[in-house]
């Protein structure tokens, strides 16, 4: 069943997309399962010795989510979620060491809105705090410490995930409502039920439709981004700093439940898995945000928007649907800039009509909104990456490449066999 989207996705961007989710949540059910595992062999007794599943340490509907999941894996993608998880164990238990904590007892999975408030009683929003898994504790600078997991092909990994909804109330807009309208007019046209779980049970069960959801699911990502980006153009220009830093960037040191990214890469074929930690306060993107004399934001395509910092790319906000499309909320991603050139882009003219002489401005091309024309000008430099920024001193020491024994956890697990901690997926449907 894992080729499923390979047939009935009509395009690379949709069926990567879709493919990133399912990689994502495999390796969020692995690190809580393996880092269960690891509380349980630290404290020299196993509760489950007698469960012979290869996910003892998930519950029932834990296991059934990961199963859900790794359908629409091939085994070798979800062999390497699940190496990448390992590693992953490993680079938060030697950071959480590092910075005073010891002794962990208790690991929660809190990927959902409301759990971090019902589990450590600080009420907390996925936007304030993305944790998909909280670590109880007994010694430490607090009681909890927080992963925000990510797991990704790709060179850089993102640095937000929070709803759309909440984005857009802190900024005076409602983003929900505009989604949940469009999802209405998606479910009356196809003959859906009326609550999202009902729908998103029809739109998983039927590949067509999958994909009719996934193409309504792209034009409400434009939307989104469009209305999102008309109001940042309107913002005082400090307003929508602080903003974009304190949102998507989360530089709040002072957070009662505190958190850190936890990154996994690799694992396929002979490619060891690895894994590295960031404090989401301390780091290049959130120092050129802080340190910028101007910030704007720019549309892109496939309902993305720029973020530049004093005319350089900084980083990406990406509006997505949290799962299956048309039938859950949206979400806000905010990605590391990745497409950076120096040399400058020429700007595309619109076709002028016939016998017309275009005006040519004097004064200086000025960043114009969305849908304004573009009037021959001399096009502005193309944004570049950011320069390379001496960190803020953190009050967490920070694993970092100039640590290599700290920086990168290698987890080559039995890589020339396709079994991870007991769990075989040869012979899986």
């Amino acid at each position: 069943m894992y080729n499923l989207l390979e047939k009935t996705l009509s395009t690379e961007a949709a069926k990567e997309s879709a493919l990133n989710q399912f990689r994502g949540k495999v390796n969020e059910l692995a690190f809580i399962h393996y880092m269960r595992e690891h509380i349980a062999k630290i404290h020299g007794h196993d509760m489950r010795e007698h469960d012979k599943h290869p996910l003892k340490f998930l519950s029932p509907e834990e296991r059934e989510e990961h199963s859900f999941n790794s359908k629409f894996l091939s085994p070798e993608e979800t062999h390497a979620q699940h190496k990448r998880a390992q590693a992953q164990v490993e680079a938060f238990l030697e950071h959480s060491r590092m910075n005073g904590y010891h002794h962990p007892t208790h690991v929660h999975h809190t990927a959902f809105e409301g759990d971090i408030g019902r589990v450590t009683g600080h009420k907390q929003s996925q936007t304030e705090n993305p944790s998909d898994a909280l670590v109880r504790f007994k010694k430490g600078p607090t009681q909890f410490l927080g992963a925000s997991l990510k797991s990704s092909k790709k060179s850089e990994i993102g640095f937000h995930n929070g709803g759309a909804g909440t984005i857009g109330n802190s900024v005076g807009i409602d983003l929900e409502s505009i989604a949940s309208k469009r999802r209405e007019e998606f479910a009356k046209k196809h003959g859906l039920g009326k609550t999202d779980i009902s729908r998103k049970k029809a739109i998983k069960a039927d590949p067509q439709l999958y994909e009719k959801a996934l193409e309504a699911g792209g034009h409400l990502h434009r939307e989104i981004a469009d209305t999102l980006h008309n109001h940042y153009s309107e913002m005082n220009p400090e307003d929508l700093r602080h903003h974009l830093v304190s949102t998507f960037l989360k530089s709040d040191e002072n957070n009662p439940v505190p958190y850190v990214k936890v990154t996994g890469r690799g694992g396929y074929g002979d490619k060891p898995a690895m894994a590295h930690t960031e404090h989401h306060h301390d780091n290049p993107v959130t120092n050129a945000m802080l340190s910028a004399k101007k910030i704007t934001t720019r549309r892109s395509g496939a309902g993305m928007i720029h973020v530049l910092a004093d005319n350089r790319h900084a980083f990406t906000i990406q509006a997505k649907h949290n799962s299956t499309p048309m039938s859950t909320s949206m979400k806000l991603i905010g990605q590391p800039a990745t497409e950076v050139k120096n040399e400058t882009k020429p700007v595309k003219e619109p076709a002028a009509p016939k016998n017309h002489k275009p005006r040519v401005k004097k004064a200086p091309r000025v960043q114009a909104s969305v849908d304004a024309p573009v009037v021959a000008a001399p096009p502005p430099p193309m944004p570049t990456a950011m320069p390379a920024q001496k960190p803020k001193r953190s009050r967490f020491p920070r694993t970092s490449a100039s640590h290599p024994q700290h920086a990168m956890h290698n987890w080559k697990g039995a890589h020339t066999s396709p079994t991870v901690g007991g769990l075989d997926f040869r012979d899986r449907n």
